[in-house]
């Protein structure tokens, strides 16, 4: 029969078998700049990192869906800069057309570029950002009013989205509303701008001076409405931005927080790998001098 290795042979290959391990793990580090590669370089830290990249890959999402509403609530904020212009033209146009110097034909002319601009701030109220309408709630697929240039007495249509109830995930935790419909904007009730510019074009068209003058009473009401909508495009912006920053920032600790855990100190693996290496070879020389056993030794 064969014997089996005496408890020193048996204590000599398990310390070589640490041994070549060590080297092995060293060797790894140094080929790939890692640490830990795999859970049993270091199971303790496991969960940590698996924690610190998951946290990376949130981040990274919520990052994504800050950029995409950054852009539209700059849209946004540019379409009622415009609006506001725009308006305060109407209010002009229509000062002019209440004077009493105003003839026939100059409130005719004045009804057609006011025609215009209720036509341009229609447009302004179906901006698009990359095939959606922003100012149509939730429903962004759809324009949020139509318009009919064919149609004398009401060119612009009702509202033709629906509520805007989606929120966005600031990364401190937090959610914000990030936009306004066109109905809430341009043609709420008492402060419609749309309303205000239809009646100001067909008061300046009929010669009509009590329409002109509620037109452009209207309009000044319509104006201040507007202005608070684009402050709120501003507030949007500014959370948005700051939301950014923090995802930036978080995400460069959490990158450092990685690369402490994952990362291998180059100077430690070479000087690990050469001492492991001396170790491997101390111990097989301090063997090999050892008397030999013939292996007729192990026989019964």
């Amino acid at each position: 029969m064969i014997r089996s290795l005496s408890p020193a042979d048996d204590n000599f290959l398990r310390a070589l078998s640490l041994i070549q391990a060590r080297a092995e793990r060293a060797q790894r580090q140094l080929a790939t700049g890692l640490r830990i590669t795999q859970a049993s370089d270091d199971p303790d830290q496991l969960s940590n990192l698996m924690q610190a990249r998951f946290e990376i890959e949130q981040l990274g999402q919520i990052g994504m869906n800050l950029a995409r509403v950054k852009v539209e609530a700059d849209t946004g904020e540019q379409a009622l800069q415009s609006a506001v212009k725009f308006i305060d033209r109407a209010i002009v146009l229509g000062l002019q057309g209440a004077g009493g110097t105003a003839t026939d034909q100059m409130r005719s002319t004045l009804a057609i570029e006011v025609e215009g601009i209720l036509e341009q701030i229609t447009n302004l109220a179906n901006s698009k950002v990359e095939g959606r309408y922003i100012f149509s709630g939730d429903s962004d697929s759809t324009a949020a009013f139509p318009y009919d240039a064919s149609d004398p007495d009401n060119p612009v249509g009702g509202y033709q989205g629906t509520e805007a109830t989606r929120r966005l995930q600031h990364p401190a935790g937090t959610t914000f509303s990030t936009s306004k419909t066109g109905e809430e904007i341009f043609d709420p009730s008492g402060n419609s701008v749309l309303h205000a510019l239809n009646e100001l074009r067909k008061g300046l068209r009929d010669n009509d001076i009590a329409r002109i003058d509620a037109g452009v009473a209207e309009l000044r009401g319509a104006s201040i409405h507007v202005n608070r909508s684009l402050a709120f495009y501003g507030s949007v912006q500014n959370r948005v931005s700051d939301g950014i920053e923090y995802v930036n920032k978080m995400q460069l600790r959490l990158q450092a927080e990685v690369a402490g855990i994952q990362e291998a100190d180059i100077t430690e693996a070479i000087l690990e790998f050469q001492q492991a290496a001396f170790h491997q070879q101390a111990a097989l020389s301090s063997k090999g001098s050892l008397p030999k056993t013939s292996l007729f030794d192990y026989l019964g």
